[in-house]
């Protein structure tokens, strides 16, 4: 391998390594042996990480979507939905595991204010990047999201990769989708099962990725269990691919 070409980690002691540093910054970076202190370094260089994370933690600093998920649960009366959020740095060191490139199309199903669909957009040289929300207050805060990243100097191609659309993603045509990204800690039994046989038959969707619990699927296999900081927490992830 040539020294001059980029690694992205994809062992789960390197992953863990990325989390603890994200997490805890200055203190961890200590215990992380320097030969993985070196692509981590390298690896945030190569995305831009240290230019991209501050935009995106300024634009999203003004909307709280706790508070839309739980005005929009009141008036749904949709009390089983329970709502969370990526971690900026964590989440697009689980997306390097299946390196995004120009012919992705990336969906998130129950995107919230839109924080995964941005991230991706942002950082990975990707197709398109869609969200599909049930709550129109959160599917709007998403859009206002969008429009505060297009007068940011150099992010302004971004908006053109970048779609909403407000609905229960179980209705909604995904059929160019090629990654799909779930975070299943509410999905149970007939949505979650609806969604899997959904996922199986878009032949289109090479790869899927959920927080807390796997695919059951004869479909797609799993292939990396790992672990991810998302905003309640450090959770279980795990990347399928459809052979």
């Amino acid at each position: 391998m040539r020294k001059d070409k980029l690694t992205l980690p994809l062992t789960f002691n390197t992953l863990i390594a990325l989390i603890l540093v994200i997490s805890f910054g200055f203190i961890a970076i200590y215990s992380v042996p320097i030969k993985n202190r070196h692509r981590i370094s390298r690896w945030k260089s190569k995305l831009q990480l240290d230019k991209h994370a501050p935009i995106f933690e300024s634009i999203f600093s003004e909307v709280n979507g706790f508070q839309l998920s739980q005005i929009s649960k009141q008036n749904c009366n949709a009390i089983d939905y329970i709502y969370g959020e990526i971690e900026f740095l964590p989440f697009i060191s689980l997306l390097s595991l299946v390196k995004p490139n120009t012919d992705t199309v990336f969906y998130d199903l129950g995107s919230g204010t839109g924080k995964a669909v941005i991230a991706c957009a942002m950082v990975f040289p990707i197709k398109r990047a869609v969200g599909i929300e049930l709550f129109p207050l959160l599917h709007e805060a998403s859009w206002d999201r969008t429009a505060k990243l297009e007068v940011i100097d150099g992010y302004q191609c971004i908006q053109d990769k970048i779609s909403f659309i407000q609905g229960n993603f179980l209705d909604i045509n995904i059929s160019d989708a090629t990654l799909v990204f779930i975070n299943a800690s509410t999905l149970i039994g007939n949505s979650w099962n609806s969604l899997i046989k959904r996922l199986e038959s878009t032949s289109s969707i090479n790869t899927v990725i959920t927080t807390t619990k796997p695919l059951k699927s004869g479909v797609f296999t799993m292939v990396n269990a790992t672990c991810v900081e998302m905003s309640w927490g450090v959770v279980n992830a795990y990347i399928h691919h459809r052979p």
